[in-house]
């Protein structure tokens, strides 16, 4: 049976932060976690909890429209 990749609903916030140049980096500093753990929720944005949504909208500049439009 062929290999066929999940799809996520959450892909948009992780296609959001690359698109504003947020990287693991620049995320681990506005979540306040290791770049690791950063590395790894834009991996898979469905590790994201409400609270890290909405630093991302305040210290990453991004508004909450747009994050609400990434988790369709």
């Amino acid at each position: 049976m062929p290999y066929k990749k999940p799809t996520t609903k959450f892909i948009g916030i992780r296609e959001l932060c690359l698109g504003k140049e947020i990287r693991s980096p620049q995320l681990a500093k506005i979540l306040g976690c290791s770049q690791g753990t950063a590395l790894k929720k834009l991996k898979d944005p469905r590790l994201f909890t409400l609270g890290e949504l909405d630093a991302l909208s305040t210290k990453g500049h991004i508004r909450w429209e747009e994050i609400q439009e990434g988790m369709k």
